[in-house]
């Protein structure tokens, strides 16, 4: 039986895999921005680093830039 990870392809699957770990850093990283903004900034620069030169993870940029910034 073939799940849905199982089909995509690597390219598909790293993507996934990434905005996974995109949106779990932008997440803490809006969650701290009042309590702990360098901790947030810090967040944010590793979903930003995490991104680098990627074009198909546009949307999560933003949200990471936008919770750098909220920082």
């Amino acid at each position: 039986m073939t799940t849905a990870a199982n089909s995509l392809q690597p390219s598909e699957q790293d993507a996934q895999t990434t905005a996974e770990k995109l949106l779990a850093l932008v997440a803490e990283a809006q969650d701290l921005q009042r309590r702990d903004p360098q901790r947030a900034l810090e967040q944010a620069d590793l979903g930003l680093a995490l991104i680098g030169e990627r074009k198909d993870l546009l949307k999560e940029k933003s949200n990471a830039l936008n919770a750098k910034g909220g920082a």
